[in-house]
């Protein structure tokens, strides 16, 4: 999302609650496709000359919890997947596509550190966490000089907490899959 009036840019990671900073600044977010809604940081640098100008953001999840949100929104909330989150796991550390003919569900849950790096380097001036949304928002909207408001909840998942999903074998796939979100953001299965 690029937005002039304010002048960022917003690198919109998928099951990161992105949707909810869209729907503060575009009142129909949850209902169409935000312009440019899931293009990485890459996209904005090649097409917007004011990248250097506007301040860029994005926000991550802990690798476990964001997949066990991602399963249970593609499996139930858009019903494109019918295999158990065991198999949806082992598909990512076998690196095997999702479903041949939604190749977005592959993209979609790629480390967030790939959509926000350019040659390796972070090149957004802020990560925010999902673990706190609101707060990191309230960041955000300083930095931009907008009034905080509180974030609404769209496109929420229903489900357990995410360490009942995983068995050891699980947790290291995530952990081999997912290093580069581990280590940079600081993540830790069960915190």
């Amino acid at each position: 999302m690029i937005n002039h009036k304010h002048k960022f840019i917003f690198i919109h990671t998928e099951k990161t609650g992105g949707t909810s900073i869209e729907k503060c600044f575009i009142d129909n977010a949850d209902e169409v496709d935000v312009e440019y809604k899931h293009h990485d940081v890459r996209f904005y640098f090649a097409n917007f000359k004011e990248f250097d100008d506007y301040f860029k953001f994005s926000i991550v999840r802990n690798p476990w919890d964001r997949l066990v949100s991602a399963y249970n929104f593609y499996k139930n909330s858009m019903k494109l997947i019918d295999f158990t989150f065991e198999e949806f796991i082992e598909k990512i550390g076998n690196k095997e596509s999702m479903l041949d003919s939604i190749s977005f569900i592959d993209y979609a849950i790629k480390p967030c550190f790939h959509k926000i790096r350019i040659k390796g380097n972070i090149v957004v001036d802020f990560v925010g966490k999902f673990e706190k949304l609101q707060e990191d928002f309230d960041y955000v909207c300083k930095q931009i000089g907008v009034e905080t408001v509180k974030l609404p909840h769209v496109k929420k998942t229903v489900h357990d907490y995410y360490t009942e999903y995983y068995n050891e074998e699980m947790i290291k796939i995530v952990e081999q899959a997912y290093v580069s979100d581990i280590t940079r953001f600081d993540y830790k299965f069960g915190e």
